[in-house]
């Protein structure tokens, strides 16, 4: 079994685990050297591992998730929200947006027009969406900290590396080069490219194909626990990226992933490669 954590003083930062939950505190496992656990490269791992030897990282697949994942973007669709209810003179529940954050642009543009009656029809809803999100993609939109060092880091080990969003085509083209991440992945798929969404597996297989690496050694980042739980239903290694407790808790995603962050900063790509490979050996 394999843990690892990368660690800051005293701090917990993020941890491995293996089904069932069974992470541990950092600092109490790094006090006690009856855990075997040995300090490598900013990460914990189990003593005299070395899981990634022999592992051809061309063969290793990651799969990004785009908005609160790699780009800091979920304020520009919480004041989205907010200005679609504000024209539809109507104010969202907590509930109405954590339904939203399950569903795809036509899906949400729907949902308006259903539950508050903006616009004339779905399809006038998305046009407002694209209206208000296309400024913030092609202007604005950031990676979040730690995001280019570590898709960097894991390029010059020769990791294919893609994204798959519920976003539109428009706007992950548009955000993912303004944010410069766009030269790091071979494939940017959207689920409207495969006509379905990520309750459904089959945005992150399509991917995968795309990518031409074997499932085992694929992993996807998500911060929506939903979608953790339909790649971890699809046998992919799971990420979990804290961003907002709408998009699902800190508690959620270290029960429901394989490893949790609440930074990229955290990541060490050895390690990740590590941990590839010991779950590679398991599967």
């Amino acid at each position: 079994m394999l843990r690892i954590a990368k660690v800051a003083g005293k701090k917990r930062r993020a941890v491995w685990r293996t089904r069932p939950a069974c992470w541990r505190c950092v600092e109490s496992c790094a006090a006690n050297p009856s855990r075997v656990l040995a300090l490598r490269g900013g990460f914990y791992v189990e003593k005299g591992l070395n899981v990634a030897k022999g592992l051809n990282a061309a063969k290793v697949g990651v799969i990004f998730d785009c908005d609160g994942t790699l780009i800091d973007s979920m304020q520009a669709w919480r004041n989205l929200e907010g200005e679609l209810g504000r024209r539809a003179g109507a104010k969202l529940t907590s509930e109405d947006r954590i339904k939203l954050t399950t569903l795809n642009i036509p899906e949400s543009a729907q949902y308006f027009h259903d539950r508050f009656d903006l616009g004339s029809s779905g399809a006038d809803v998305v046009e407002m969406m694209n209206e208000i999100m296309l400024e913030f993609y092609r202007n604005r939109a950031e990676a979040r900290p730690g995001v280019l060092a570590f898709m960097e880091a894991l390029a010059k080990r020769d990791v294919v590396m893609s994204v798959a969003s519920s976003s539109p085509q428009k706007y992950l083209q548009a955000g993912l080069a303004c944010a410069g991440i766009a030269p790091y992945v071979k494939a940017i798929v959207s689920v409207e490219d495969v006509h379905s969404n990520k309750r459904e597996p089959k945005v992150y297989r399509y991917t995968r194909e795309r990518m031409g690496t074997p499932l085992e050694t694929t992993w996807g980042f998500e911060d929506a626990v939903y979608a953790i739980r339909t790649l971890a239903q699809a046998g992919f290694g799971t990420v979990g990226v804290y961003d907002h407790d709408i998009a699902g808790t800190w508690e959620q995603l270290t029960a429901e992933a394989d490893f949790a962050i609440r930074s990229f900063e955290e990541l060490d790509a050895d390690a990740f490669l590590e941990a590839v490979a010991a779950r590679a050996g398991r599967a």
